[in-house]
């Protein structure tokens, strides 16, 4: 796989969408940086990153027909990635936050953007952007964020996390290809933060309910039990965890 390592620019999901763009990119390409600009999150949100202690980095995905229904595979296939990595770096308690974080006990270390270009009614190729607190100490105004060195108290090689991460990545990609989509959601499910637990939510209206959390549908949205026993699905920014 080719490996571009860049010492600082914008976003590396905006830097490897262009490559595609202007040139023929192999599967499994990936961008990697040491400080990231204007790190992106799900619609609009900004990732902060502190240069040279972590993690940003995006990787190609090529698919012959992966159908436009079926995108949030890729968020479960990336996430038990994720997991994986983190339980082999020794930090417990990982967990994944519906709908793209990753959790060490009740904070945020890792992030997920997956962006997508169609063709004809499927995904051909997908830009997977992963930004992983590794070094990172102090995270000002950010209370619910952690990183590995945090978890484990032990500084980790930046270069050993992230071929780590790329094995798993890969194996992940193979254990779990689309014809084993749900399986691999029940998967995901076993690792939904929260799960079974009633919680706190607030829907776009700000208004604030309790619920507890069953499962995901193939369609990626989060299935809840609501106080009346009645059971609900919402899509992204419908819902909001409170915690």
């Amino acid at each position: 796989m080719q490996i571009i390592k860049l010492s600082a620019t914008e976003s590396t999901n905006l830097y490897l969408k262009q490559l595609v763009l202007d040139t023929p990119v192999s599967d499994f390409t990936l961008v990697s940086c040491d400080e990231q600009t204007q790190g992106r999150g799900q619609v609009g949100n900004t990732w902060q990153s502190e240069p040279f202690k972590n993690l940003t980095l995006s990787v190609l995905k090529n698919f012959d027909a992966l159908h436009v229904e079926d995108f949030f595979y890729l968020n479960c296939v990336v996430s038990l990635a994720i997991a994986k990595t983190l339980k082999d770096l020794s930090v417990g308690r990982v967990r994944v936050k519906w709908p793209n974080d990753i959790m060490a006990g009740n904070k945020k270390i890792c992030g997920i953007l997956i962006e997508n270009l169609l063709q004809t009614g499927h995904i051909k190729k997908s830009i997977i952007g992963i930004g992983l607190n590794v070094n990172q100490e102090s995270f000002n105004n950010l209370p619910s964020a952690t990183s590995v060195l945090l978890q484990t108290g032990k500084e980790k090689d930046r270069e050993e996390v992230l071929q780590i991460l790329i094995k798993n990545l890969k194996e992940c990609f193979t254990i779990y290809p689309v014809s084993k989509y749900e399986f691999l959601k029940k998967e995901y499910e076993n690792l939904l933060f929260r799960r079974g637990t009633v919680s706190t939510f607030k829907d776009t209206h700000k208004k604030q309910f309790s619920a507890v959390i069953l499962g995901v549908s193939l369609e990626g949205r989060l299935q809840l039990q609501l106080e009346d026993d009645s059971i609900k699905d919402y899509a992204f920014k419908e819902v909001q965890l409170c915690y």
